[in-house]
């Protein structure tokens, strides 16, 4: 197995990779903070913290969501495979020892250590991570759970409802409405909500009004708003933009 390259990408609420693109090398994702959607062919993973995700070359992939503000992940590209490679996907054990491992790793990349080295310290951590919890099975989604998802995505800030989605994608409202809830585990509605939440929170960390950011994030009343984000956070909206721009204040 012959490591090629590797990085670390600190989202801060900005970027993302929404196009298809054929991969042309085998990719380990693994993420150090956050959540991250990823396509790849038609099998969808969602990965929050401590997640590992093995892609292979030759596939089309894809990020439909933006990135979320707390996103961070290692990526590493390689080439052959090997019994060192874990299983498609999982969960680590030990999310610290994996963290280590990365930041060993690019450390070594960028003393410019010797490829016998690099791939050597990737084999060890492919195995930290073999060591992890049984990966957990990918079920395909039906294409209208699909094609909602991407709707709420990328439409969100707009006057959506499970009427709205359902009629601009030609199927009834009950219908869609309960094949979401039963696929997903929540209703159209808490994936608005949830979705427009992570938004706002993204602008507020950026110094944005509540105002303003209840508003470009699809909410058009402003106490239904607060709940919602108290639901999410357990905090409001004003003392959540408080902390996170005084946190940022001290960090720079």
């Amino acid at each position: 197995m012959e490591f090629l390259n590797g990085g670390k990408l600190v989202s801060r609420g900005k970027g993302g990779r929404p196009d298809p693109h054929v991969a042309r090398t085998r990719t380990l994702i693994f993420i150090s903070s956050g959540r991250l959607v990823m396509l790849e062919d038609r099998n969808r993973y969602e990965l929050k913290t401590g997640d590992w995700l093995f892609l292979d070359s030759g596939t089309i992939r894809r990020c439909p969501e933006p990135y979320p503000l707390t996103l961070n992940y290692y990526w590493f590209h390689f080439s052959a495979i090997s019994e060192e490679v874990p299983e498609k996907n999982g969960h680590a054990r030990n999310p610290e020892l994996v963290n280590a491992y990365c930041e060993l790793l690019l450390a070594e990349v960028a003393a410019g250590a010797d490829p016998e080295s690099r791939s050597a310290l990737f084999t060890l951590l492919c195995k930290a991570l073999r060591r992890g919890a049984k990966p957990e099975p990918v079920s395909a989604v039906p294409y209208p759970v699909e094609a909602c998802r991407n709707l709420i995505a990328t439409h969100f800030p707009e006057n959506l409802n499970t009427s709205e989605l359902a009629r601009r994608l030609g199927y009834h409202p009950d219908y869609l409405g309960e094949l979401f809830r039963r696929c997903c585990g929540m209703t159209i509605t808490d994936a608005l909500n949830g979705k427009r939440i992570m938004h706002a929170s993204e602008l507020l960390a950026r110094g944005m009004s509540i105002k303003e950011a209840a508003f470009a994030s699809g909410f058009n009343d402003l106490g239904y708003f607060r709940r919602q984000f108290v639901r999410s956070h357990g905090i409001l909206p004003s003392l959540y933009r408080k902390r996170v721009l005084s946190g940022y204040r001290n960090t720079e």
